[in-house]
């Protein structure tokens, strides 16, 4: 992603939020491919690109390193 893209779907799925999004994202498993459509600025003007992506892992929250 860069900067000024704006997320418009994922698979199948057309998203609205970016809380629609993690909402679709945290519902896949881990190694799944999943379909990002979204818009991106190029010289002013906005085009559509579409991307395949697999899904990693999260990282872990508030992890204390030893």
């Amino acid at each position: 992603l860069l900067p000024g893209d704006i997320i418009t779907g994922a698979d199948d799925i057309e998203i609205a939020s970016m809380t629609q999004l993690s909402d679709y994202i945290k519902s896949k498993r881990v190694g799944t491919k999943v379909t990002i459509k979204l818009m991106r600025s190029t010289n002013g003007t906005y085009v559509e690109k579409t991307y395949q992506v697999t899904l990693g892992a999260r990282p872990e929250k508030n992890k204390v390193s030893e």
